[in-house]
């Protein structure tokens, strides 16, 4: 698994980016007193590892971004750009072709116009992109970090939305995927459209109420300081066999399995959840963390 310290953003380290921001007008006193604030203002961004990353992008691909522009609207300003893709490292994406970006005020992709390196993007809409966190661009000097986080993290699960309302489904996806060279066979599941069973070696837990807290030490990922219990599916619902055919795909190939986890699970409203998966030898454990509102 890669550290913080494996990607240098374009948006550089919190203290390259003081020295340029400062390097004109500041004196030591005066950088002293800001660093703190400024620091904080930068590791407000959730610790996301590249694995994650790439578990939640649709398509991964080298590019430039260029015809950058922005306008306002009642969120404040919204910005827009292209991104001319030279190469594709995973996605149902050609070379040369233009990719739609669009991202608010609260990240500085415009800073990024012209320059080129590699994107792991995830889709909104038909035809337009997000990527909704620094790390989710990095230069191509860490492109063999990026292929290897698309091979071993070849099973996953993604949500699109974190906070779901009471009239709403609760969506899972389930993703197989092959970025390696060579054909691969995973542990099977079989989803019938109203009952799952997955191979033994798939751990798919359901818990309720686990709380986390920010780590002391700046760049790490959060701490759990409480395990509540795990949610039980409704009977009949969720099962395991060793009887389940393994799925066997190609190099580039995948499978998507999407599901509404009310049909599942039974939930309450006003809490937490959270979805646990890993495969045995293959994918690493993950989780995806979601709430309930009325």
């Amino acid at each position: 698994m890669l550290n913080e310290d494996d990607y240098e953003l374009a948006y550089g380290s919190t203290a390259s980016r003081l020295f340029v921001s400062y390097k004109s007008i500041c004196v030591g006193a005066f950088l002293l007193i800001l660093l703190p604030t400024l620091a904080c203002g930068y590791t407000s961004w959730p610790f996301m590892t590249i694995e994650q990353l790439v578990r939640q992008s649709d398509i991964v691909v080298i590019g430039t971004l260029k015809e950058v522009d922005s306008w306002k609207n009642g969120m404040g300003k919204q910005w827009f750009g292209l991104i001319h893709v030279e190469e594709v490292l995973w996605g149902n994406i050609k070379k040369g072709a233009e990719i739609n970006l669009r991202w608010g005020s609260y990240i500085n992709h415009q800073n990024l116009h012209g320059k080129n390196g590699i994107w792991l993007l995830e889709e909104t809409l038909e035809n337009s992109f997000k990527a909704d966190h620094p790390k989710r661009f990095c230069f191509l000097d860490h492109k063999s970090a990026v292929e290897s986080a698309l091979v071993n993290v070849p099973i996953f699960i993604k949500m699109k939305d974190h906070v779901i309302y009471d009239i709403e489904p609760l969506i899972l996806t389930i993703v197989y995927r092959n970025a390696d060279s060579r054909t691969r066979e995973f542990p099977g599941l079989k989803y019938d459209g109203s009952s799952i069973v997955f191979h033994p070696t798939i751990k798919f837990v359901m818990r309720r109420g686990e709380y986390y807290v920010p780590n002391k030490e700046p760049g790490k990922p959060p701490v759990m300081i409480a395990e509540r219990e795990v949610v039980p599916p409704i009977q009949g619902k969720v099962d395991f066999s060793v009887d389940v055919t393994p799925i066997t795909l190609k190099k580039n190939e995948s499978i998507i399995i999407t599901i509404d986890m009310r049909e599942f699970y039974e939930f309450e409203y006003l809490e937490s959840y959270s979805i646990q998966m890993e495969v045995e030898d293959i994918s690493p454990f993950h989780e995806i963390r979601f709430t309930l509102r009325e």
